[in-house]
């Protein structure tokens, strides 16, 4: 049975943990709105990886966004440890690796977050804890077993998702697509393994033209993605637009929000869609 933490009065800064992937970050967003329902005068920041805050552009549950980068030398440790240093008086930490429990454990003296369970390695973590969770990988969907860290504080789970938010109000999808008519397709993957084939997409971007439906490719601006999409774009439809590398996150959700159909691969844009 779990006990949860009970605060003498309402922790006035936190800090939640979450050195994710980019389609993982957007399913920590539940875990915020619990947060900041919970704890509406609460000053909420979030401690993430560089090329990941942008999924979280613009949350209205967010004050402050900390990123780091995925292996920090020393230089970059000192300067972290000290935005981060005892000034919160709780952290969240979401996942049961070194470092997150690291930096948890250095920002507040509370702190509630998920461990291995025993006996695999670094189950002594929850020695570090407030009060802890072991971690299912197995049976439960992520945004389910990251809200369970709202039964340690006997706060209510929120379900709902926030995708980015746009912060440039002069932005119009209008002004990018002009079909109200079209399909997003995101053919590139973060991970080779899981990229379908060039002629799996010539098809399925021709079967949706036929269907009276523009074909418009979301991509990032990194370079192996815009040569890749660049190559593709000759085998599709005439009037296909190619959108790699031209929008933020935020606005490519805004993008997606308003197409009749979305296909992707397994990958955060995907998450988002």
């Amino acid at each position: 049975m779990i006990t949860p933490f009970c605060f003498s009065k309402s922790p006035a800064r936190i800090l939640v943990v979450t050195m994710r992937y980019l389609g993982d970050t957007l399913l920590i967003t539940p875990l915020l709105n619990s947060l900041k329902t919970a704890y509406p005068q609460a000053q909420i920041d979030v401690l993430l990886y560089q090329n990941t805050a942008t999924m979280l552009e613009g949350n209205p549950a967010v004050a402050n966004l900390i990123t780091t980068v995925a292996k920090p030398g020393w230089q970059e440790h000192k300067k972290l440890f000290k935005q981060i240093f005892r000034r919160y008086d709780l952290a969240v930490c979401t996942q049961t690796g070194d470092k997150p429990t690291l930096y948890s454990f250095l920002a507040a003296p509370v702190r509630i977050g998920f461990v291995p369970p025993k006996p695999q390695t670094g189950w002594f973590k929850r020695y570090l804890y407030k009060q802890w969770l072991e971690f299912d990988t197995q049976k439960t969907h992520t945004v389910l077993e990251l809200l369970k860290l709202c039964q340690l504080l006997a706060i209510a789970p929120i379900y709902q998702l926030t995708p980015p938010q746009v912060v440039n109000a002069s932005f119009k999808v209008s002004d990018f697509v002009t079909s109200n008519d079209y399909v997003v397709l995101h053919p590139m993957p973060q991970w080779r393994y899981k990229q379908w084939t060039a002629e799996g997409w010539a098809a399925i971007a021709n079967y949706c033209q036929q269907q009276g439906l523009q074909v418009v490719l979301s991509g990032s601006s990194l370079s192996k993605e815009t040569e890749y999409l660049s190559a593709l774009q000759t085998a599709l439809p005439e009037n296909t637009l190619n959108l790699a590398g031209k929008l933020s996150l935020a606005e490519l959700a805004q993008v997606i929000s308003k197409a009749k159909l979305f296909i992707g691969v397994d990958t955060g844009i995907t998450h988002l869609a």
